[in-house]
């Protein structure tokens, strides 16, 4: 009697890399005129017989100089089953919720807040590191009901004091005390539930998540050199919403964070707040030959204001452009500004990409700071950055 059991197992997307960072400007003592490394990932994917499948990728980087920025993380390790509308999945996966542009640009973050970011593989904030998880989902017409469980909270992974774009110039350790407000620590059971709805050109989601927030308070001791990270509870209430109309993309992520659930004991957390990123998107269609030109702009506020106990993003706007050839080569040129409403705080960023032949893609990032000395991003100020990344697919 032959077994029902088939099994098909390969690789995709494997790539090896170089990137390096090179900062002109001279840093503190400490600090290095930049870093170099080595990376590496690859999928592996398996069918394992009529509903189930799995999905493993491993990320590899080596940094040369900088034991910090080295690091081995499972991006993706789970197991699916999925029958008709229903999926079930249990593992470790990054999700992406957020539907703005600028929070690719600087790193701040509102709904998309499962997983935690590698800020010393990249100081922007947007590498994400693979999340423990179960998750069920169903699929309807225009519908998508998901629910998580989220069982392990990954604290944040910061630079080294040797490190640029290092928020106190690397006169503070930020990767030595770590707190919870729950005795159950990183164990904490958290979880998030997802509606999303597709209603003719408009895609609307709205999430509840309750767990640790992501972005810890940081509190430096100077006469140490040493801080402490305290990792506070939210419940998060947030909608998202993409609506195209013409040439016209219309886009928010907006949340509310109930902090209410903390121990009175930690003074420091915040009170309640907001936040939101929302903003527009206007593209020139076949401009410059067969070339696509958006225009972008956002507003990003969070109400909890610019403490340390807030956000450095609380009343900012971002301006920017994307250049799409639509060539062979699928290039992408994505420019803009970010500033502060309220003090002169800036950031300046331009990033190109493209493949060259089939198996070879390119990525030059460039970024630059300003601001005046009574606004936190003024540490950053010496920190211009060029970024250069090569990966070879096999």
């Amino acid at each position: 009697m032959g077994s029902a059991f088939a099994a098909d197992v390969h690789l995709d997307k494997v790539y090896f890399g170089m990137e390096t960072y090179y900062y002109p400007t001279q840093g503190t003592p400490p600090q290095n005129h930049g870093s170099a490394a080595f990376t590496s990932q690859f999928e592996l994917q398996g069918a394992l017989g009529e509903h189930w499948s799995s999905r493993v990728t491993p990320f590899a980087r080596v940094d040369t100089n900088d034991s910090h920025r080295s690091i081995f993380d499972l991006r993706e390790a789970e197991l699916d089953y999925a029958d008709g509308p229903w999926r079930f999945a249990a593992g470790a996966r990054r999700l992406s919720w957020s539907v703005t542009e600028s929070v690719n640009i600087v790193p701040h973050q509102v709904v998309d807040i499962v997983n935690q970011r590698d800020l010393a593989g990249d100081p922007a904030g947007q590498e994400k590191l693979g999340a423990a998880m179960a998750m069920a989902s169903y699929q309807a017409e225009n519908t998508l009901v998901q629910a998580y469980l989220l069982p392990w909270f990954r604290p944040r992974r910061f630079a080294s004091v040797a490190a640029r774009e290092h928020p106190f110039r690397g006169a503070i350790d930020l990767n030595d005390d770590i707190r919870y407000v729950s005795g159950a620590e990183q164990h904490r059971l958290g979880g998030a539930v997802r509606l999303e709805q597709s209603i003719d050109s408009a895609n609307l989601a709205l999430i509840q998540y309750r767990g640790y927030a992501p972005q810890p308070i940081v509190e430096p001791n100077f006469s140490t050199g040493k801080a402490m990270q305290l990792y506070y509870l939210i419940d998060m209430s947030a909608l998202t919403l993409q609506a195209t109309y013409g040439k016209w993309l219309l886009k928010t992520e907006t949340a509310y964070f109930n902090t209410h659930s903390n121990p009175e004991v930690f003074t420091e957390i915040p009170g309640s707040y907001w936040a939101t990123v929302s903003g527009v998107e206007y593209t020139f269609l076949r401009v410059l030959g067969d070339s696509d030109l958006g225009v972008i702009a956002e507003w990003m506020h969070d109400s909890r204001g610019d403490a340390l106990n807030g956000s450095q993003f609380q009343n900012d706007v971002f301006v920017g452009l994307r250049w799409v050839p639509n060539d062979q080569a699928d290039s992408q040129l994505l420019g803009g500004v970010a500033s502060d409403l309220d003090q002169r705080a800036t950031i300046f960023q331009l990033q190109y990409q493209r493949r060259i032949g089939k198996q070879i893609e390119i990525e030059a990032v460039g970024r630059a700071f300003s601001a005046e000395a009574a606004n936190a991003l003024r540490a950053l100020e010496d920190d211009s950055v060029v970024l250069l990344r090569l990966r070879y697919f096999f």
